[in-house]
């Protein structure tokens, strides 16, 4: 479907990298994606700089003025730009939902139409623990939204008691198959059939302790296995209970705290990872690095959360762990280790798992459908 020029102006309004991040990934994804090829495109880059910032959402002087900028940018870029689309991922934390509903007022009272990314499953948690006054607010933003796009099926469920149903798109994230690509020519040449990956926040809800317990669990029955940990320190509470834990194991030796990798250096953990784990406990919905690990076909270990149980299945391409499952993952790591025809089984059924549904070709199509659509 072809749309008119007058219609074709987009404005993304969202995180970009740097630093590193979820919905970071899915709005670089979409910038560079191919949505310039249908739309005339803008972005407002609401970024943190500063890890530390990335999961508070307590009220700081600091990110209240950071907040006002942006509110000023919007209203710039509405008078200059005239988006008749904007597209924006809304938090639901209290000061950050406040900023998000002040983009989407701004958006609607200045005539362009919303759409709003829910990444995660905690909106309806959040709004039933809200003040009255903060729930009409988040009512009224939702009202304002011409559509919804989630993750998963679980999370379009939950919503139904706060967003008409047929406002709710299910549009999965979809990776950069060039990305893909160039992992997957690393991994022909620095495969390891040793090295067990996490990549992610180093912090307690993403499991990292437990993942050390399983480690532990495993690492005198397989002497070559490794353990690579991957990501930012966000808490410092959080980092001094992790290096605590990490002195305590036997095999601290054979345990690499890389913090946070970009560009050729990610791409190098990618490509030499075994299997990819984790171990969350947090209501996210599909994190990034797990749709990495489809697409370069490597086996999942994880704790069943957030859409992941509408995607994978276990014993396919994944292994499903409880919270604190510590046990439960190394057995499944030994069996991976020494079962090699399991193995190969896992890698092609997630290979074809992306191929399918988590290009982004697929991904970026499936928005500008939805796009088109709210425009007619």
């Amino acid at each position: 479907m072809k749309i008119e020029k007058k219609e074709s102006r987009l404005l993304l309004i969202g995180p970009f990298p740097p630093p590193v991040g979820g919905v970071a990934e899915i709005f670089k994804i979409l910038a560079e994606g191919g949505l310039a090829n249908h739309f005339d495109l803008h972005k407002i880059n609401i970024a943190f700089r500063k890890q530390s910032d990335l999961t508070k959402g307590s009220f700081t002087f600091r990110r209240a003025f950071i907040a006002l900028l942006h509110c000023l940018w919007l209203v710039w870029c509405m008078i200059s730009f005239r988006p008749n689309v904007v597209y924006l991922s809304f938090s639901p934390t209290r000061w950050a939902g406040l900023r998000d509903a002040l983009f989407v007022a701004i958006t609607y009272k200045m005539g362009a139409r919303v759409v709003i990314r829910l990444d995660n499953n905690l909106l309806h948690e959040f709004f039933m623990n809200s003040s009255p006054r903060v729930k009409r607010r988040i009512g009224k933003t939702f009202e304002r939204a011409s559509s919804v796009h989630v993750q998963s099926e679980i999370i379009r469920r939950n919503l139904r008691d706060l967003v008409p149903d047929e406002k709710i798109r299910i549009i999965r994230v979809g990776i950069n198959t060039d990305f893909i690509n160039s992992i997957r020519l690393e991994r022909e040449k620095n495969f390891s059939s040793n090295k067990i990956l996490y990549m992610g926040w180093m912090i307690l809800g993403k499991g990292v302790i437990d993942i050390i317990d399983a480690f532990d669990l495993i690492a005198g029955d397989f002497p070559k296995s490794e353990l690579v940990l991957a990501g930012p320190w966000i808490k410092k509470t959080d980092k001094r209970v992790i290096e605590s834990r990490l002195d305590l194991s036997p095999f601290r030796n054979r345990i690499t705290v890389t913090g946070a990798i970009y560009g050729k250096e990610r791409i190098k953990a990618l490509s030499e990872a075994f299997v990819i784990v984790t171990m969350s406990v947090l209501k996210e919905g599909q994190p990034i690095i797990l749709t990495e690990a489809l697409g370069i076909g490597v086996p999942i270990i994880s704790s069943n959360y957030g859409s992941l149980s509408t995607v994978l299945k276990h014993g396919s391409g994944c292994f499903f762990v409880p919270e604190h499952g510590s046990a439960e993952m190394a057995n499944y790591l030994k069996m991976l280790f020494q079962d090699n025809v399991l193995y190969q089984n896992m890698c092609n059924h997630n290979l074809k798992l992306f191929n399918d549904h988590f290009t982004h070709h697929t991904f970026v199509d499936l928005i500008t459908q939805d796009f088109l659509r709210v425009l007619q």
